[in-house]
């Protein structure tokens, strides 16, 4: 390149909008910009933006977008003031049939997730007796409920809950089964006993919620199933996400409402896809103070296989679904409240690759373990571990505060 004599040449890297330092680093280029007196410039690097022909070069997408090879440079298919929520290095990039992730506004995704806050909850409650699967017996010293409250798009949740008998007020701590028709009784079928049994015996209070689409709350489709030949069940897959993160928001503001949940100590635990919705809804509700992850990650066994199909038109709306409900996209948000995640390294399903990118995503502080083992083999030794984890977190919880 000719420049017809000297220049000033500046090579820079903008922060991440998540790491709270990008905005106040592009006001301070901007004021270096303005007050520059020192003859032709030139600064190059990328904006951290997500913008088609602005950050990267994305062939597919800019066709799409109206730019030629040649004009891509000067093209831009968003002009939003703030950029998505990835986290920093756009680790999406590695995916072998997406060149880059879809920009999303942190706005646009929190506004997603709200309802209103004066929603009823109307609940119910009936008591059940603890029996061990096992042997038919009786436990002694637990009690369990069954019980509904209202949630989003006049939709009730059912939730088992088992605490001990006696004392109080209790640690709370949500769980969310995996993808199994047999919902939160999947908890009851675990070889070496009832988890959530074990975990009330050990002074917690259990909530097993059945997601929306699963257990008693079934669908007569495979939505939130996680079959990428079934681009037909794109949106109502794209729903079912939506309302189950929702519905465990929703489970908070219940717990909230009972005199022997303690104020502050609401944990979570999530298998599978109990990972793939919970860490949206940690990162989205701060009143749930640790949370536990296994076998998830972020990899194309989550998303629909679109091209080369009937449904090729829809591209772009499954790039917009993943980014509007993936756990990657939302796991910068988890910063400040502790996260414990384990992964397999011969996990087939999500991949240890897939468990690496959402594991790196987490925020700080985090507990990250790996074993030996495919996606349904987790030891029982790492759930005894989060449980402690979670009691450890919990006992210092602090007064709730606002859901996001």
């Amino acid at each position: 390149m000719d420049a017809g004599g000297p220049f000033a040449l500046g090579a820079m890297h903008v922060p991440n909008f998540v790491s709270g330092r990008k905005l106040p680093f592009l006001d301070a280029l901007r004021a270096v910009v303005a007050r520059w007196r020192g003859g032709p410039a030139l600064l190059a690097g990328d904006t951290n933006t997500g913008r088609i022909g602005v950050d990267e070069e994305a062939p597919g997408r800019a066709a799409r977008a109206g730019c030629s090879p040649t004009t891509r440079r000067s093209c831009s298919t968003s002009t939003a003031p703030r950029p998505c929520t990835l986290p920093p290095g756009d680790t999406m990039r590695s995916f072998p049939r997406r060149g880059v992730t879809m920009a999303v506004d942190e706005l646009l995704l929190r506004h997603l997730y709200k309802y209103d806050r004066m929603l009823p909850l109307l609940p119910t409650s009936e008591p059940e007796e603890v029996v061990d699967p096992r042997t038919a017996a009786a436990v002694p010293g637990l009690r369990r409920e069954r019980v509904t409250f209202g949630s989003t798009h006049d939709e009730r949740v059912l939730a088992t809950l088992t605490y001990p008998a006696s004392g109080g007020p209790f640690a709370a701590v949500i769980m969310q089964h995996g993808s199994t028709p047999m919902g939160r009784h999947s908890w009851q079928t675990w070889p070496s006993g009832p988890l959530h049994q074990s975990w009330a015996e050990s002074g917690l209070m259990t909530v097993a919620v059945d997601a929306y689409g699963f257990g008693s709350r079934e669908s007569p489709d495979n939505r939130g199933r996680l079959h990428s030949s079934r681009p037909d069940l794109l949106f109502r897959t794209r729903d079912q996400r939506v309302q189950a993160i929702q519905d465990l928001v929703r489970t908070v503001d219940y717990l909230q409402t009972r005199d022997d949940v303690r104020a502050g100590a609401v944990g979570y635990v999530g298998v599978s896809m109990g990972c793939r919705i919970g860490v949206p809804f940690f990162a989205l509700d701060r009143r749930v103070a640790a949370g536990a992850f296994f076998v998830g990650g972020s990899a194309p066994y989550s998303r629909f296989e679109v091209r080369g199909t009937e449904f090729a038109d829809l591209d772009a709306d499954e790039e917009l679904v993943f980014a509007l409900t993936d756990p990657m996209v939302f796991a910068p948000l988890t910063a400040g409240r502790p996260a414990f995640m384990a992964n397999g390294t011969r996990d087939v399903l999500v991949t240890k690759e897939g468990g690496e990118r959402l594991q790196a995503a987490l925020g700080e502080p985090k507990t990250l373990r790996w074993f030996d083992g495919g996606h349904g083999e987790t030891p029982r030794e790492l759930y005894e571990e989060s449980r402690r984890f979670l009691v450890e977190h919990l006992r210092g919880a602090r007064a709730p505060v606002a859901a996001s």
